[in-house]
């Protein structure tokens, strides 16, 4: 569920940063320079153009711009580029994309970027290079659409995202991290850092996050201390303009700072009630301000007591260890992990303790104490694993069991075996193609050959038995033997024929052959058809 949670939240955020990409992302690339004579160079767009000056609009960030009057008797030199130019340079940033784009993200480049381009111009002169992006384009959206994921420029297949779901999140989980930290979104990066810490102690993710997260905690403290400082200016501001107010518009305001306080207050008991440590901040209330710049504080003592370098080392082991899941070597990840394990106890108690002058405390160390859930979810794995060795092994068993037992009630009922079946589908080697015998003639022959020994063993006792008795019927006199002869004739023309082994009907015998018969071969047949194995 939880692994879940992370997933919607990762695409949530993919969607809104490849929206700011195609909405508010870079901007166009200049169109004009202008070479001045004093040396300087200006790269924007002119806007505006006189007998006697022009307007350049230049770029000075990703959100500021600004316009700049400029008399041509100061230009040495004026170069306009062409729309068609212009456009050409916005397709061309649409390589490479950023990571955890969804198939919608893929279309709306492809459709804004050289689609559009080589729609406007259909004759251009970089034509072939808009159709290559275009196709480097529409093969990243089809991987993606099969489930690949792009990860800082490596893609991930589906099946090793599976197999390494811990690994991948964690991966997600700290490129998005970094991306909102760009961003100054300081609780958004605290808050993935929490569940990174929480959720993927021991995955590279998480080791590669801590110095991100040293990082931005400064920065979040300074802007929460700015705050501080005019909060109460700002109160003092706030009441001083309700007094300007008439007796409508003062209730109006001061509704609407009533209803801002609820529902800052209602969010943060939703934040507590769920967990989460870095609550959304009152940026009016001084108390509020004062409870995250203690947090910050803290939170950049505690980072400083986690052995970064221990524990980038037991990451790399546990990937390792988890490599060796895959390829089947459980024993030997099983001992991987537990050497993991140990690096980062070894590293925390043999850390210096300040108050002991420098010596080694044989004590604890007050560092954060977490356990690898990455070891933990390792350990899973392979007690999975293990758990489905043995089900197959005892499957194998019982495949066995079943084929023998199958194989003894084909003997006792004279019928083929199923290793007679078996080589009966091979075709001889050397047999001509005409003379190949399909594998229902083949099991007709076993059957009728295997009926024919049973037969001849069934006939050997009435056969002695009647040499012994060719003697004594010798000594029987000529009337006795017509006797004989003339009552067999009265028997049959008075009683029916009887039913016999030989006779009209088919016996018990023959029926329960028949029946074993059907019996073994559907046995076989399913075996060499791999149904009927256990159920997954």
């Amino acid at each position: 569920m939880f692994m879940k949670t992370v997933t919607e939240k990762l695409s949530a955020f993919a969607v809104l940063f490849a929206a700011a990409l195609l909405v508010a992302g870079p901007h166009p690339a200049s169109a004009d320079t202008i070479k001045l004579k004093s040396g300087e160079t200006l790269e924007g767009r002119i806007t505006f153009e006189a007998a006697d000056s022009i307007k350049l609009e230049v770029q000075l960030s990703a959100s500021i711009k600004e316009t700049k009057t400029i008399l041509k008797t100061d230009i040495l030199e004026m170069t306009r580029t062409s729309p068609e130019e212009l456009a050409f340079g916005e397709v061309k940033k649409k390589l490479p994309t950023p990571s955890l784009l969804k198939p919608s993200d893929y279309q709306s480049l492809i459709e804004a970027g050289p689609t559009a381009f080589l729609r406007t111009y259909p004759a251009s002169k970089h034509k072939s290079e808009v159709e290559k992006i275009l196709k480097e384009l529409e093969d990243e959206k089809d991987k993606v659409e099969r489930g690949f994921v792009k990860l800082e420029g490596e893609w991930i297949t589906p099946q090793r995202q599976l197999e390494f779901a811990t690994l991948t999140e964690a991966r997600k989980l700290n490129l998005v991290m970094r991306l909102i930290a760009g961003q100054a979104n300081y609780i958004g990066a605290l808050r993935n850092f929490e569940t990174l810490e929480e959720q993927y102690f021991g995955t590279p993710g998480f080791a590669e996050a801590i110095p991100t997260a040293e990082q931005l905690l400064p920065a979040y403290g300074q802007r929460l201390t700015s705050l501080l400082q005019s909060v109460e200016y700002r109160n003092q501001k706030y009441e001083e303009d309700k007094k300007l107010l008439d007796e409508v518009a003062l209730a109006q305001v001061e509704n609407a700072r009533k209803r801002e306080e609820a529902q800052h207050a209602a969010v943060v008991e939703r934040e507590k009630a769920a967990g989460i440590k870095w609550l959304s901040v009152n940026q009016n209330s001084k108390s509020s301000l004062e409870e995250a710049i203690s947090q910050v504080k803290s939170e950049i003592e505690r980072l400083k007591s986690y052995d970064k370098a221990a524990l980038k080392e037991q990451s790399d082991k546990l990937v390792a260890a988890d490599e060796m899941i895959s390829e089947g070597k459980l024993d030997e990840a099983d001992a991987a992990i537990k050497e993991a394990l140990t690096i980062t106890t070894a590293s925390a108690s043999s850390s210096k303790d300040k108050s002991t002058g420098g010596k080694r405390s044989s004590s604890k160390s007050s560092g954060p104490k977490k356990a690898s859930t990455y070891a933990a979810a390792l350990a899973q794995k392979i007690s999975e694993k293990r758990l489905a060795i043995a089900d197959a092994k005892k499957q194998e068993e019982a495949d066995k069991k079943g084929a023998a037992a199958a194989a003894e009630i084909a003997k006792g009922a004279g019928l083929p075996t199923a290793d007679q079946i078996a080589a009966a589908n091979e075709p001889a080697k050397e047999t001509p193609e005409g003379e190949k015998k399909d594998i229902g003639a083949s099991l007709t022959e076993l059957m009728a050959q295997n009926a024919t020994t049973s037969g001849a063993k069934k006939e050997e006792t009435p056969k002695s038995s009647g040499k012994s008795q060719s003697v004594s019927s010798k000594k029987k006199s000529t009337k006795e033997e017509k006797d004989e002869e003339d009552e067999e004739e009265d028997d049959a023309k008075e009683k029916p024929r009887r039913s016999s082994g030989g006779g009209g009907g088919i016996s018990f015998t023959t029926i329960m052959q028949i029946v074993a018969g059907l019996l073994v071969l559907t046995i076989v047949v399913m075996k060499l058809t791999g149904m009927g194995g256990k159920k997954g």
